[in-house]
């Protein structure tokens, strides 16, 4: 793995740590995007040569079967996994060429806003005229 992509798997698991931690203070229902939460744990699954099948999407995603095979009929609908097109939950599921396109060029942005943060963070003078 190259190391321009460790840095967006490092990025991938940041998000999905992110949205563990807001759980943890408001209702879970606010942030139900399992769809997208299966993309990122196959993007870091891919990075890491493991491969997961909707069982495992299902349990990373703390979603139930029945809804996680209904996302996994639209993501191959939508043409972001290969896999099975039909929801089954054993079959083993990977990002297609256009996802993990789209998932780079995501996470890339996502640390460049990151970087930009540090800087603008780094540059901040508190009230008292102290670096904050």
């Amino acid at each position: 793995m190259s190391s321009a992509r460790d840095e967006k798997v490092w990025v991938a698991e940041a998000i999905l740590r992110y949205r563990s931690k807001r759980e943890e203070v408001l209702p879970s229902t606010l942030f139900a995007e399992q769809p997208w939460e299966a993309l990122l744990h196959l993007f870091i699954a891919d990075a890491n040569s493991k491969r997961l099948d909707g069982h495992d999407l299902a349990r990373l995603t703390s979603t139930s079967p029945a809804i996680m095979s209904r996302w996994i009929k639209h993501l191959n609908h939508a043409n972001l996994i290969e896999g099975d097109g039909h929801g089954e939950m054993d079959t083993v599921l990977v990002l297609n060429h256009r996802a993990l396109d789209a998932i780079e060029l995501f996470l890339a942005q996502m640390q460049e806003l990151g970087e930009e943060f540090t800087v603008v963070h780094s540059g901040r003078k508190a009230a008292d005229g102290k670096s904050v």
